[in-house]
């Protein structure tokens, strides 16, 4: 990974750590926290057609039973070697639902509710001249766990703003975690 990515990492990290440790462990609920990503996109796609590892921080400030928002940013890069890609993102996505009991939650260890997504974001590539792209996705398996998210198999439709080409991508695993 690159140096100038590297440092932006360290430093969304620490900031979530700090913010962390500022607000009340009893507080309650959770408004936010940090985010891991594990995606790819196709060669169609206007990104890299590379694997990504995208981290970054997320809010939801509302705490709905059905449509609630979540902002998030963070920065993506290429896992490849030889693909040289670095992407920041900033994202909107609405939780479309909470299923106490869904047809999985007896294969959990843990209590659990089903909290399909969907979203759309902006991307611009770093590294491309600031190649910029819309993407819609969704999260159909996505599953909470109180202070932890895990998302599986997410899809994403991506448009691209300059070639207007339109391309798709796979969210392979996704985790956010809570910390403030």
């Amino acid at each position: 990974m690159h140096t100038p990515i590297k440092r932006m990492l360290i430093v969304l990290m620490l900031s979530s750590i700090m913010l962390a440790s500022l607000s009340s462990a009893s507080r309650a609920p959770w408004t936010g926290g940090y985010r891991l990503r594990f995606e790819g996109f196709s060669d169609k796609a206007s990104l890299s057609d590379a694997e990504y590892i995208h981290l970054g921080l997320f809010t939801t400030p509302f705490h709905w039973k059905m449509f609630n928002p979540t902002l998030s940013a963070g920065f993506s890069s290429a896992l490849s070697a030889t693909q040289r890609s670095n992407i920041f993102e900033g994202a909107l996505e609405f939780r479309l639902s909470s299923v106490h009991k869904h047809i999985l939650s007896n294969v959990f260890r843990r209590n659990s509710t089903l909290t399909p997504a969907i979203g759309a974001s902006y991307m611009i590539e770093l590294e491309k001249k600031g190649r910029q792209s819309l993407h819609i996705y969704a999260k159909p398996f996505s599953f909470s766990f109180g202070e932890k998210t895990i998302s599986v198999l997410g899809i994403r439709i991506l448009f691209d703003i300059e070639d207007k080409r339109i391309g798709w991508g796979i969210q392979v695993l996704e985790i956010s975690q809570f910390l403030f």
